[in-house]
Order: structure tokens, then C-alpha cells, then sequence
């Protein structure tokens, strides 16, 4: 049976499998004949091959009915003479739009856009005949719309009615008949916030889009609407300028409500000037939804510049309500723990498997890792994300919580909140597209209008109040809502006289001129810090007495000057609004400032030296280093914060034992500034190290040089900048062995071998195995060892020794039996080794034993998707091709695919492309397969590696040679890709095809490539 879908994304599935169909003419004729049931072969040719001669044309439908038979078990479509195509009326076929047609309203969620996103390139007539459904169907959806929503005003049914006429609007979102039934509803049910709320929305829309206001009968209602509120709020009193925000607040409790009962909902973005109420309206929501589980994090400045910095800290959280909730980990998150939050102290570099490639690093896994975590979380309480002042984040933590919105949307709720004054461009365009696939609901607070900056003053001000007063106040503050709160204070205090001479840092001056010497000192420090104050802190550098601390604080507290607040379950102190803190730490002379940071970052080092638990220590303490003025400490953290990065970003496989198996993390930054930032530090290490004043810490600023020099050589050698990096990674390994570091010796020789293979320099990577298995084998490091086995099998495979090398590849694999690494997390170095036997029972032309060893690679590495899985799917697809079996072959290559482009990744990336070269132009899609091949000739060029270079001639010989000889083949496509003949390409692909690995390739050219 045939079931086919074709409102929406077109999908087809035969015994409710999926039939992976190209976007081609191939699915378009397929598509056709589901509509029509039946069309002439003149009709077809018109459609598809307009532009071609008529036995051109003719030649193609063939090819295409000649396909379309092979896609499916049973003979879908049949031919009764030679003029007519139709469909099988013997076998069942199911159509979405069938069903429709029959009885539409009792099918209205069948409905999406017929063939949506379904185009084929210079196919005018069909494109037409599309065009033509696609809006016969969505007026006629509309119209049954329409009629539902009418019968069930008059039969008073409001079960699905709000549900119909959102789904009306989403098609036809200016219906003004529409949107006045839904304010009608809302009316009907009491939700007079609702109607408040999606009036302003539809009347702003109608104002920025078309330029029109709402209709008449729309206005009324709405007036109706809000003398019904006024005449509810006559008598109520309102303690604070927060009644001024009850539509905002409505608003954004109306989403928090369809996300609780589990409706459709969108998250919240408070957006608006700084100090214009956004964390106040946030507070309020959260206080007024205390049984949700909230997670709240800050954005700072000062952390900008470091990737993951608000990750980090939100990954701190969840960790903690794991703990706390007694939920079992995720594996992925296990490994997250363990590698973004890993230990500098304890382990410099996180223990290396590396397997031999050159490969980028992706965030991809970091975001399934916390997605993973919320949503099982999730399963026991709602959760709320509340992140402050986004317009401070870091762009990679930007990046992940812009897909966390997008894959998470019925999980998390997410409240945000932003000064868009500091928004840069790219935050903007995030914003907005987030708000036009309706997953972020942007709540814009403007400042208070001169009415409204009245009606607060009458409400808080004490004592009678002058419109004159008003004026003044208003003028001041400018409807500001946090300098309206502190004018409002002042006058209250009796200080009106002064009330137009002030200004905010009098303000300020005033409440900080009631404190006594230590609370003053207090702030000062509290100043100094950023996020949450560490009360511990100020007790260690000022050497005051915890009671004496706590009892300033609560002063502080209540002069309103600081505040507390709960952050999953712990109070936390800070200044109630930035201003202030900014005010206090202007008020220190520069000396104070240096001499107090300095001190800061002393306390903070020794209470912190035993086991630097993430990132964010070495950035809090590069930030009071510099502004200590502190040139050797900051330099120390620079150098940790950049050894940490690269350790994340350029090690392929950063640990494999259970608690650390493979995340991959795109570069964190442009190689043309880590270039030069590396170059910086390389200068800043040479001047301390000639210093005397910097004599008596120089080991210690070698061991950081050491480290710093072996990023610096593995980056070169992973982006193909051989001289460099070979130079830095032999004098890494020197110096290694002169401080005695084992493990950077060992780490030196892995990445030496791993050139070597890169390169195909056979002696070069003995010797470095050799030493490699010497040094691991001295130091008792069992896990290296095994990862030293495999490489030396490679070393064998290489030369042709497919039985010594297959007993190094079971040996490497024993070793980590043997030592407990496996036990179904450990999975990345044995499928290394099963899918390097695999290659060589492939070599062998044992295609089937081959595969077995593939899919026994893809097994161990599917659930958690590193990028060698893709690497894994390009050998299977390869044997496949072998084998002819094309269409599971173009399956494996598109899973390939799609895990490269997810993680930036150019593993075997030019072979993927010569691959997928073939593949499009077996399905005769000639522009996208010479665009392939161009983009591989581009990239093999990078690394130079032989067998790439090989593969790609290999797939150049196949296509060149069918073009040469099926003339019926008309296409310029490759007119400056493929300049030589067949016959040059297929020498050049026996030059570089490796004669034992690749002799499976070798033997298929000689059997298939006839010359004439």
C-alpha cells in the first residue's frame, strides 16, 4: 500500500516505509500522477521538457518511468499503449489530497500547503499548475474555516473555535471578520486580557504592514474591553509603578499559561532601553509562578568575549537540579561535565584518543547534551529559563540557545530580556527571525507617556502633587521607569526642593552618604565583582567578622541599594540596578581600584588553586588580573583560557574512556584572529620569560608555554599548515622530554603520526608509533597504548600488511576491554578499529564482511552522532557502489552528509563531494553534481592527502568516461570542471589510488573503463 502525502513537505511511503524521493522531474511526474490519475506522454513532455526537442524529451520521460518503477516494490504506474501514463487502479494508494477533496471539514488538520516547498528549476507549465492548486486548495480551506467557525458561534460549541480561528488567521492573517470573532470569543469567556492583548498586536501589525487602522465594530470592542477594566480597577490600590506594566504582564502570563497546559505558546523576549523596567517585569512574573522550575541567568559584559560563558553557567544550574532532583545523567551529559567543565589543575589537557583525520569541532553536541537534559528534566516540572540582558551574551551561547528555541519549543519556556540599544546587527536578525517563526514573542516596554507618569505619581507620591510637579518629574525622568522610581523616592523623602537640580548620581550620592566606613568598604568590594556578590569574598580580603559582613548587607538590603535573590533554591546577592554599581566603582581612585583587584584575584586563586573547576574561573580571573594591571597573572589565564579552548575545539576525540566520550565544538574563533592572538601571547611569554621580575615563577611559565605550544602546532597541522606545525610539535616534544611530561611527550608523538598518515610519510609515522608505544608503555598509559596499536595497524594497512594489521587493530581493541573503557560508552576507538577492518575486508572485494564491520562501527556511534560516524557512512556507501547497490549507497552518502554539515566538519569532506558529485549526476542533476565535484577539487587541495586526491579522479574517470560515450547526454555543466578527457583522469586516479587500500577502486576502473 501507498500512502502519499502531498499537503506540506511531499512524502511518500510504501508498507509505511519512507521512499526517499529527489527534488527532480522525477518526483514531479510522480507527483502529477497522484493529482491526475492518468496524463498523455505529450502532456507530460510539455510540462517537464518544454525547452527540449520532442525525442530529447521523450528519451527523458522514459528514463524518469523507467526510475519511478525501480523506487517501489509493486508496479505503481503502468502504460496501457503508448500515448497514456496513469496509476495502478489495482494496487491501494492513499492521497492526502483525495481524502480532503471527499470531506474536507471533517479533515481540516489534513490541510498544509499543497507540495510546500516542492520547486524544480525551468519547469514553467508545471510550476503553474502548482501555483494553480496551491491557492484553489487554501481559498477553499478558508471558505470551510469560515463555515466551522460560523456553526459553532450559532450553536454555541466553543470547543476547538479559538483553535479555528487562529488556524484562519495563520492562512489569511488581515481578515478583519476573523479577528473580530476571535475578540468576540474572548469577550464571551471573560478573557478581556486576551482581547486586550491580541488587539494591540493585530492593530500594530496593520499599522507597520499596511498602513491602516482596525475596523470600526474591532475598535468599539476593544473600547468596550477597557472601560470594563477601568471600572474592575476603580477601587483597587496599587503599591508600586508595576500597574503600569498589568497588559505586558498579562500578556506574557497568557504564554507561560498555553505552555503549562501544554498548548501552543511562544517564549518571551522583554525588550527596551536600559533601565526602562525589564528585570522588574521579569521578577514579576517569576514571582508570580513560583511552582515552575526556574533557571536564571545573568549576561555581563565583561564575559562577553568568552565563548560559552552563559552556557556554562546554565549548565551549572541543571547539574545542580540533577543532584538535587536525584536524576539520572544522560550519557552526553556525562561527557559535557567532563569536558567543557573539565579540570585544569587535575589534567591539563583532557586524555586524547585521537583518531587520524583533520577534523573541526562543532557546538552541535553541546546543545543535544543540554537539550537531552531539559527535556528529561522537564518530565517532572515545567521549566523556565530566565536569561538577563541577552544583549551581553557570547555569540556561541547566542548560537545554542537560538537552536534550543527552535528544537525545544514545547519543552522550555524561555524569558529573556534585552536593552536593544546594545543589540548588534546579528543579534537583531536572530531576534526577528525567531519572532517570524513565532517562537519568541517579543514584549517591546517602552518608556511611560506623560498620563501614565501621572497616574504613578498620584498613586506613590505621599502628598498632594501639582500637574506642574508632574511636568517636572516627567521631564526628568523622561518615563523612565528606574529614574522615575528614584524621583519619586527623593520627593517622597522630602527632598522636592532639590527635585530639579538632581540628577541620578546625586541621587546615588545621597543613600550612599548614610553608610558607615565598613559598609562603604562593603560596597566597594561588592563593586569589584561581577555577578552574583561573593559575601565569602569580602569577608577574606577586608578580614571583617561574618556577622559584622551579613549585618552590613542587610542594611544595604533594605536602602535599596542591593537586593536578594533565589536562584534555584540559593540566595544570591546584587546590586538592584547596575547604575549603582557602576556609580560606587567610579567613586574609587584608579590606585584603590588595582591594589583592591589585585588583592581579589589573589583570594580567589588560593581558595581556588586545589581544582579550577571550569572556564569561568580563569575568566574571573584574567578580569581582576587585568584590571590589577597584574601583567604576569593575566597573562597565566590568558594562556588557560586559550589552552582550554583549543583543547575543546581541536582535539577530535578529547576523551573516550566512559566519562568523556567525543564532543566536537566548532573553532571558537576566525583563524585570522586566533593567529594573531596566538602570536600576541607567544610575545607576551618571550618578554616575562626575559624579565627579571618574572625569575622566580619561570618553570611554571614553561609548563604554560609547553601547553600553549602544543595547541599552537596541532591547529597548524589540522588546518593543513605542515611546515609550521611539525616544527612546533617536534620542539613540543623535545622540550617535553627535557621537563620530563610524559603525557605532552606522548601527545606530541600522536599528532606527528597522525601528519604522517595525512601526508603518507610511512617512516616518519614508524618512528613516531614506535615512540609513542615506548613512552605509554613507560608511563603505564594503557589507553594511549591501544590508540598507539591502532595507528601502528594503520602503519601496516598502509604497507600492505593486512594481517599484521588486523592483529593490532584486535589488539588495540582488547586493550580497552581489558581496562574497563568500553562497556557501551566507550565506543568511538573500537569503531575506529572495526571500521579499519572493515577497509581492509573491503580491499579484499569482501564486500559483505565489510559491511558487517561498517555497521558494527555505526552501531557503537549512532546514538551519539560524533562526525566519525560520517566516515563510517562514506565507506559503507563506497562498498555499496562497489557492490551496485546505488540506492542504498545515495542513502548512506546523504547521512554523511547531513552529520558533516551539522558539525562544520572536513573529515573526508572531498571524498563526500566527489560522491555525491556521482550521485547527482546519476539522478541527472548536472549543475548541483558539477558543483560537488568543484567544491571537492577546492578542498582536496587543503591537506593533499593521496588517497583523497585518488578518490576524486577515481569519480572524475567514471563521469567523464559515461559522458564520452552516452551522447544523448547534452549538458555544458561541466565544461570547467572536467577539462581532460576520461583516459588522463583515469591515470591520474591509478597514480594516487593507494595499490593496497584502494585496490578494490583500482580493480573496478579496470574492469569498467573500456578504451577505445
Amino acid at each position: 500500500m501507498l500512502d502519499c502525502k502531498l499537503f506540506g513537505l511531499p512524502r511518500i511511503y510504501e508498507d509505511e516505509k519512507e521512499i526517499i524521493l529527489p527534488v527532480n522531474k522525477m518526483s514531479g511526474v510522480l507527483y502529477y500522477l497522484f493529482i491526475k490519475k492518468s496524463a498523455t506522454r505529450d502532456e507530460l513532455c510539455g510540462l517537464f521538457w518544454g525547452n527540449s526537442n520532442d525525442k530529447r524529451a521523450k528519451t527523458s520521460l522514459r528514463n524518469v518511468l523507467h526510475k519511478i518503477r525501480k523506487l517501489f516494490k509493486e508496479e505503481v504506474i503502468i502504460s496501457n499503449n503508448r500515448t497514456i501514463i496513469s496509476l495502478n487502479e489495482n494496487i491501494e494508494i492513499k492521497i492526502d489530497v483525495d481524502i480532503y477533496k471527499d470531506n474536507p471539514m471533517e479533515n481540516l488538520d489534513i490541510y498544509d500547503e499543497f507540495l510546500s516547498g516542492f520547486y524544480i528549476k525551468d519547469t514553467y507549465e508545471f510550476e503553474d499548475w502548482v501555483f494553480e492548486l496551491r491557492e484553489f486548495y487554501k481559498r477553499k480551506h478558508i471558505e470551510n474555516y469560515i463555515l466551522k467557525i460560523d456553526k459553532s458561534f450559532a450553536s454555541q460549541d466553543f470547543t476547538s473555535l479559538e483553535k479555528d480561528i487562529k488556524s484562519l488567521l495563520k492562512m489569511d492573517p488581515y481578515n478583519e471578520d476573523a479577528f473580530f470573532d476571535l475578540l468576540s470569543y474572548y469577550k464571551l469567556i471573560g478573557r478581556i486580557d486576551k482581547l486586550i492583548n491580541e488587539y494591540n498586536s493585530f492593530q500594530r501589525t496593520l499599522d507597520e504592514e499596511l498602513g491602516v487602522s482596525p475596523a470600526k465594530k474591532i475598535v468599539d470592542l476593544y473600547k468596550d474591553a477597557l472601560k470594563e477594566i477601568n471600572k474592575d480597577n476603580k477601587d483597587q490600590k496599587v503599591k508600586n509603578i508595576f500597574f503600569e506594566r498589568d497588559y505586558d504582564l498579562e500578556r506574557i502570563q497568557n504564554e507561560l499559561d498555553n505552555y503549562i497546559d501544554k498548548k501552543e505558546f511562544r517564549s518571551i523576549l522583554i525588550s527596551g532601553e536600559t533601565g526602562v523596567g525589564k528585570s522588574m517585569l521579569k521578577r514579576e512574573v517569576l514571582k508570580r509562578n513560583k511552582n515552575l522550575l526556574i533557571f536564571e541567568v545573568a549576561c555581563l559584559k565583561v564575559e562577553q568575549s568568552f565563548s560559552y560563558s552563559v552556557l556554562i553557567k546554565l549548565i551549572s544550574l541543571i547539574e545542580k537540579e540533577f543532584n538535587i532532583g536525584n536524576i539520572n545523567h544522560t550519557p552526553l551529559w556525562e561527557d559535557l561535565m567532563n569536558n567543557l567543565l573539565f579540570s585544569y589543575e587535575k589534567n591539563v589537557h583532557p586524555q586524547s584518543k585521537i583518531l587520524e583525520s583533520e577534523e573541526v569541532f562543532t557546538d552541535n553536541l553541546i546543545l543535544s547534551a543540554i537539550s537531552n537534559a531539559l527535556e528529561k528534566i522537564s518530565e517532572k516540572k515545567p521549566i523556565v529559563i530566565a536569561i538577563d540582558d541577552l544583549q551581553w551574551i557570547d555569540t556561541f551561547s547566542m548560537k545554542t540557545l537560538t537552536k534550543l528555541l527552535l528544537k525545544n519549543n514545547n519543552k522550555i519556556f524561555f524569558l529573556l530580556t534585552v536593552s536593544n540599544e546594545f543589540l548588534d546587527d546579528n543579534q537583531k536578525n536572530i531576534i526577528l527571525s525567531l519572532n517570524e517563526v513565532n517562537k519568541l514573542n517579543i514584549i517591546e516596554l517602552n518608556r511611560f507617556t506623560r498620563d501614565e507618569v501621572s497616574n504613578i505619581c498620584k498613586k506613590l507620591i505621599k502628598k498632594k502633587i501639582t500637574e506642574k510637579e508632574i511636568d517636572e518629574i516627567f521631564k526628568k525622568s523622561k518615563g523612565n521607569s528606574f529614574f522615575l522610581n528614584e524621583y519619586i523616592n527623593l520627593y517622597n523623602s522630602s527632598a522636592s526642593k532639590n527635585l530639579k537640580f538632581s540628577k541620578i548620581s546625586y541621587i546615588l550620592a545621597d543613600k550612599i552618604s548614610t553608610l558607615n566606613e565598613r559598609e562603604k568598604n562593603i560596597l566597594e568590594i561588592a563593586s569589584m565583582t561581577y555577578g552574583a556578590i561573593d559575601i565569602e569574598l569580602i569577608i577574606k580580603v577586608l578580614n571583617y567578622n561574618a556577622f559584622d559582613v551579613i549585618e552590613s548587607i542587610n542594611k544595604l538590603i533594605k536602602l535599596n541599594l542591593l537586593e536578594e535573590q533565589i536562584e534555584n533554591g540559593e540566595p544570591k546577592i546584587y546590586f538592584v540596578y547596575s547604575a549603582y554599581k557602576d556609580f560606587v566603582y567610579n567613586q574609587i581612585n584608579e590606585y584603590s581600584r588595582r591594589l583592591i583587584h589585585n588583592e581579589i584575584g589573589n583570594t580567589y586563586e588560593k581558595s581556588l588553586s586545589i581544582e579550577l573547576s571550569n572556564v569561568r574561573d580563569f575568566m574571573l580571573l584574567k578580569y581582576h588580573y587585568d584590571k590589577a594591571d597584574n601583567k604576569s597573572k593575566k597573562l597565566k589565564y590568558e594562556i588557560y583560557i586559550l589552552n582550554y579552548y583549543l583543547n575543546f575545539t581541536h582535539e577530535l576525540f578529547p576523551s573516550i574512556n566512559d566519562n568523556d566520550l567525543n564532543r566536537q565544538v566548532k573553532v571558537f574563533i576566525n583563524n585570522d584572529k586566533l593567529t594573531k592572538q596566538m602570536e600576541d601571547i607567544e610575545r607576551k611569554i618571550n618578554l616575562i620569560k626575559a624579565s627579571e621580575k618574572y625569575k622566580s615563577s619561570l618553570k611554571e611559565i614553561l609548563d604554560y608555554e609547553l601547553s600553549f605550544l602544543y595547541c599552537k602546532g596541532r591547529y597548524f597541522i589540522r588546518g593543513g599548515n605542515y611546515s609550521k606545525g611539525i616544527n612546533i610539535m617536534k620542539r613540543v616534544i623535545d622540550l617535553a622530554q627535557n621537563m620530563g611530561n610524559a603525557k605532552m611527550e606522548i601527545n606530541g608523538h600522536k599528532q606527528m603520526a597522525i601528519y604522517s598518515i595525512q601526508v603518507g610519510d610511512q617512516n616518519l609515522m614508524l618512528e613516531h608509533v614506535i615512540k609513542g608505544i615506548k613512552v605509554s608503555k613507560d608511563n603505564n598509559n594503557n589507553a594511549d597504548l591501544g590508540v598507539f596499536y591502532r595507528l601502528y595497524g594503520v602503519y601496516y594497512m598502509t604497507d600492505g600488511n593486512f594481517l599484521s594489521a588486523e592483529k593490532l587493530f584486535n589488539k588495540s581493541i582488547d586493550i580497552f576491554e581489558y581496562e574497563g573503557i568500553l562497556d557501551g560508552l566507550n565506543s568511538i576507538s573500537v569503531a575506529a578499529n572495526y571500521n579499519y577492518i572493515g577497509e581492509i575486508r573491503a580491499a579484499q572485494e569482501k564486500y559483505e564482511e565489510a559491511k558487517d564491520y561498517y555497521y558494527k562501527s555505526i552501531e557503537l556511534c549512532v546514538e551519539n552522532q560524533p562526525t566519525c560516524l560520517a566516515l563510517f557512512y562514506i565507506n559503507l556507501g563506497k562498498t555499496l557502489f562497489l557492490q551496485g547497490e546505488l540506492r542504498e549507497m545515495r542513502e548512506c552518502f546523504y547521512k554523511a552528509k547531513d552529520i558533516v554539515e551539522r558539525f562544520d566538519s572536513y573529515w573526508k569532506k572531498p571524498v563526500l563531494e566527489a560522491y555525491l558529485a556521482l550521485i547527482n549526476f546519476l539522478d541527472e542533476e548536472y549543475k548541483n553534481s558539477a558543483a560537488f565535484l568543484k567544491t571537492a577539487l577546492n578542498e582536496v587541495n587543503t591537506i593533499k592527502n593521496p588517497r583523497d586526491i585518488g578518490c576524486l579522479y577515481f569519480i572524475e574517470t567514471i563521469i567523464a568516461y559515461i559522458l564520452e560515450k552516452d551522447k544523448s547526454i547534452l549538458t555544458t555543466d561541466y565544461s570547467h570542471v572536467l577539462e581532460e578527457s576520461y583516459e588522463v583522469y583515469y591515470y591520474q586516479a591509478m597514480k594516487y589510488l593507494d595499490k593496497f587500500r584502494d585496490s578494490a577502486e583500482i580493480n573496478y576502473l579496470k574492469e569498467n573503463i573500456k578504451f577505445n
